[in-house]
């Protein structure tokens, strides 16, 4: 059952002769479907592109004596019976399908255990929305991308974890070889081994992916274009290999035959090299087989089916390391349902680092652990307002000065004093007079729907391109809020138009007295706010930060003061840093307001007693929001004004 809204998909138009081309494949509109009564209708969020597709892009054979199960599709001999094996061919003018990330639109009136909003996982076409029967999906977690979910939580790591545990049983102090190492589960198998403490060499096929995974801990990784698998081996591992993990086959599988030690293990995990060739003259024959006898290796394949069953245990043990961020999840990823083939063609000429996805369409509901009650209700309660301050991070806090400074100017009886408070004034005016919102060029501009894939993972991108460490551009707008009176909380927010969509790249470590926030990979930069000289001390442990679609909220937990409750900060940074020196300013770029905090406690110090009194009840009243039977002046309610001064 359908209706008349349009739909698009992508059908296999011919099958491919060698390396697949876009002629291979045709996109066509469809009808919407519509679900049966035990069926949901899925938007696809996340599409999965991984090169053992490739092997289902062979014809069904017509003549049995030619067919090669493992190549052309396993069960595909009879014609009567329908293949539903791993590698049963796609069909010519039907949908192509991988595994995918999907959120459920609308359920049929049968079905239970899901609804509208839920991220669901499976088997899907490549498609805008599709229909599915309920049973076939697996629910998943929101507290991730929902790209986790085909990466190390999802086909990758089934296709990693449990053949590395169970097959590869690596030990500490081994030395572990992987082939094709920049790739989704190459990548994951170095990392693995490395908490375990072997030691892991890796191949790749340029020198920027080869920097890439030094960055994830390899010890040696070497280009395979510049330098021979037999050289580099024999370089890093000349008493050979305890372990190998064998993504390519071919050429580079016969050399290692020769590396391994006695008793060694190879874990056949896929041939890419061999996916266009295989069942042809031009496959690679392996010439050192019979070194597997004379060193009694142990050499055996699997299928990632073979571990289905146990995504549960999947998620416990990967999602902990990638969580806290022990593991890392490198990605290549391409934005649009038009850019599928592009991107499954890319895999075959290493044009991906990690994972290769299409993102397909952004979820409706944020991706993101729950974080304390206290502190979002706090900030949504005064979200709207700040909405402005993000705009023109200083205008709030100057006005609270010029509040500030005008009531102590109706305090105080010195001349010099006077004088003093009404430059200070002045100046206020005057700054507060010309901030206005921070230049278009002071913002980076929103990400748009990318036409290269963009990469991500341990490294940022922009050390991926260059091989060099990280280089940042600073945040000098950004607006801050501490709450009403006795708050425990400190807000610190950064407007970055597209930070959403790369929050797995947002960082924040936090300190006794500071915190450094970290956004990589944004539109092709890198940004970072550093603060090491906060006014006051904050809980480190309990700080932390929110990332939404175009901004950054860090959240400073205040350590309580001396008589137990919350200390009111006069800014979100202290003039002289510990070991000297002069601090950041805490109202965003320039900060109009610099040193006059600093400048009425000079007064205060060097006041005699009466002054230091007036100062400080002033200063106190003011912080706590108490001007009720002071005497002193409200803003805006026939207090001082410009010529009181």
């Amino acid at each position: 059952m359908t209706t008349s809204r349009s739909n698009e998909e992508w059908v296999l138009a011919s099958y491919p002769e060698g390396v697949p081309t876009p002629d291979n494949f045709r996109k066509q509109i469809c009808p919407m479907p519509v679900p049966g009564p035990s069926q949901v209708l899925v938007k696809t969020l996340c599409l999965s592109v991984d090169p053992y597709l490739r092997l289902k892009l062979y014809p069904v054979p017509t003549d049995s004596s030619t067919d090669t199960a493992a190549t052309k599709g396993q069960n595909a001999n009879s014609k009567d019976e329908e293949d539903t094996s791993e590698f049963a061919p796609f069909k010519l003018n039907k949908p192509l399908s991988s595994m995918f990330i999907g959120e459920v639109v609308s359920t049929g009136s049968d079905v239970t255990g899901l609804a509208a909003g839920d991220r669901v996982s499976g088997l899907g076409v490549w498609a805008t929305f599709a229909a599915f029967e309920a049973n076939t999906l697996h629910k998943v977690p929101s507290d991730l991308p929902p790209s986790a979910y085909l990466n190390v939580l999802g086909l990758i790591g089934l296709s990693t974890y449990f053949p590395l545990v169970e097959i590869g049983q690596p030990k500490a102090g081994e030395t572990v070889y992987v082939s094709s190492a920049a790739g989704a589960v190459g990548s994951l198998v170095g990392q693995l081994c490395k908490l375990w403490g072997c030691r892991v060499i890796g191949s790749t096929g340029s020198d920027n992916k080869a920097e890439a995974l030094k960055a994830l801990g390899f010890d040696h990784v070497f280009n395979y274009r510049t330098q021979t698998v037999a050289a580099a081996l024999e370089e890093w591992a000349p008493e050979g290999l305890d372990l190998y993990w064998d993504n390519v086959g071919g050429a580079t599988l016969d050399t290692v035959l020769t590396k391994m030690k006695r008793q060694g293990r190879i874990v056949a995990c896929g041939s890419i090299s061999q996916y266009h060739v295989l069942g042809s003259e031009a496959a690679y024959g392996v010439k050192n087989y019979f070194k597997v006898v004379a060193s009694c290796l142990k050499w055996q394949g699997f299928l990632a089916s073979d571990y289905v069953g146990r995504s549960d245990e999947l998620f416990l043990k990967l999602g902990k390391l990638l969580r806290e961020k022990k593991i890392r999840a490198l990605e290549t990823v391409w934005e649009g349902l038009e850019k599928v083939p592009e991107a499954f063609i890319g895999l075959f000429s290493g044009n991906n680092l990690g994972k290769m996805l299409i993102q397909v369409a952004e979820p409706s509901t944020p991706t993101g652990p729950g974080e304390d009650k206290e502190a979002d209700k706090e900030e949504e309660a005064r979200e709207a307002g700040l909405r402005s301050r993000a705009l023109e991070p200083g205008r709030l806090g100057l006005e609270k000065e010029l509040v500030e400074v005008r009531e102590m100017a109706g305090l105080a009886h010195g001349a010099q004093v006077k004088a003093a408070l009404a430059a200070l004034g002045a100046r206020l005016e005057k700054d507060l007079a010309s901030v206005s919102a921070p230049p278009a060029s002071s913002i980076p501009a929103a990400a748009a729907p990318a036409k290269e894939p963009v990469s991500r993972g341990s490294a940022s991108p922009s050390d991926l391109v260059t091989g060099l460490a990280p280089t940042y551009t600073a945040i000098d707008t950004y607006g801050w809020d501490q709450g009403e009176y006795n708050s425990p909380w400190v807000s610190v927010y950064v407007t970055l138009p597209g930070v959403g969509k790369v929050k797995e790249w947002v960082s924040c470590s936090f300190g006794p007295t500071s915190f450094d926030l970290k956004v990589e990979g944004l539109a092709g930069k890198n940004y970072r706010l550093l603060k090491d000289n906060l006014e006051k001390e904050i809980v480190a442990g309990e700080s932390k930060f929110k990332v939404k679609e175009g901004r950054v909220t860090v959240l400073l937990k205040k350590k309580k003061g001396e008589f137990g409750s919350y200390d009111h900060w006069m800014g979100l940074t202290a003039k002289t840093k510990p070991g000297g020196g002069t601090g950041g300013a805490g109202l965003g770029k320039g900060d109009p307001m610099g040193g006059l905090m600093d400048m009425m406690k000079q007064m205060y110090e060097e006041g005699d007693d009466t002054m230091r009194k007036t100062i400080a009840e002033s200063m106190m009243k003011v912080q706590r929001g108490d001007r009720s039977g002071s005497g002193l002046p409200e803003f805006g309610k026939g207090g001082l004004g410009e010529d009181d001064f």
